[in-house]
């Protein structure tokens, strides 16, 4: 392997034994389930969701009512001599958590661990579940319940080939068309799904963090499809954080992350119709 394939497998595995204590809840959880923040040089309390800012950093879990009771309580500029905390720190990291999925989305089609578009998604259910199935937020109904008919077929017949109740994919419909384009360099996206394998446990695991803030398919969708949703209570393959905290000195691996927050409120946007 690569030497920065073997450090980042390396990096991924140590992240995946630190854990954290949360600023605002005082609990011991593993790092992917909470979110790191730093000050920037005009001395505002920013989010640093990929852990790499240098300097102290404070941890406070990936979840929207956990940053608002620790920002009330002035928990989040604590140890952090004249800094300040805006107001819209939950929504800042929601932004920041929502781009880090796009960018890690952008590296799978770069690695070739995802297919774009209905018909190419279409040829991957045809052959096998996807670890996650992404849908335009403000795509049309009708190419979805295509895609979703599809995925209940296929887990039908990987069901009737194993002869016991198969789950998955995962269905994820916060992003627009628009979103989606830019994220994979490419006109308007309706349809995604990603395979199997590193980058969907990295996906999956930035899903989960993301899902403290805003929900991540409306539950019409997941009946339909007949998926459950993403939350910190679905395991990856990664292995198991201990209750161990660690003093935070400087920025922690940007390694896979396999479990982050819980089920936020917020609603993905209304549909529109599909070009």
């Amino acid at each position: 392997m690569h030497r920065k394939g073997v450090r980042a497998a390396e990096q991924a595995r140590e992240g995946a034994a630190r854990s954290r204590r949360c600023a605002a809840t005082g609990a011991v959880v593993p790092e992917s389930r909470l979110v790191r923040l730093a000050v920037g040089r005009d001395g505002m309390v920013l989010p640093d969701v990929a852990a790499r800012a240098p300097g102290r950093g404070l941890w406070v879990s990936a979840m929207r009512p956990a940053v608002e009771q620790a920002l009330r309580r002035n928990q989040l500029t604590r140890g952090f001599e004249g800094a300040r905390a805006p107001a819209d720190i939950a929504d800042r990291i929601e932004q920041a958590l929502a781009q880090r999925v796009l960018d890690l989305l952008g590296m799978a089609r770069r690695a070739g661990e995802i297919a774009i578009g209905q018909t190419e998604v279409g040829d991957l259910v045809g052959r096998t579940l996807p670890a996650i199935v992404f849908e335009a937020a403000d795509g049309a109904p009708d190419g979805r319940r295509q895609v979703f008919e599809a995925v209940v077929r296929q887990r039908a017949r990987a069901a009737a080939r194993s002869g016991t109740a198969v789950q998955g994919p995962h269905i994820v419909g916060c992003f627009t068309a628009a979103e989606l384009a830019l994220a994979f360099g490419r006109g308007r996206v309706i349809h995604a799904a990603i395979r199997h394998g590193g980058m969907a446990r990295r996906v999956g695991g930035e899903l989960r963090r993301l899902a403290g803030f805003r929900t991540l398919a409306p539950e019409a969708w997941l009946a339909e499809s007949g998926s459950a949703p993403l939350h910190a209570d679905d395991p990856l393959p990664d292995p198991a954080a201990p209750d161990v905290a660690h003093d935070d000195n400087g920025p922690g691996p940007d390694g896979d992350r396999s479990e982050s927050g819980l089920p936020g409120t917020r609603a993905p946007p209304a549909a529109a119709n599909e070009d």
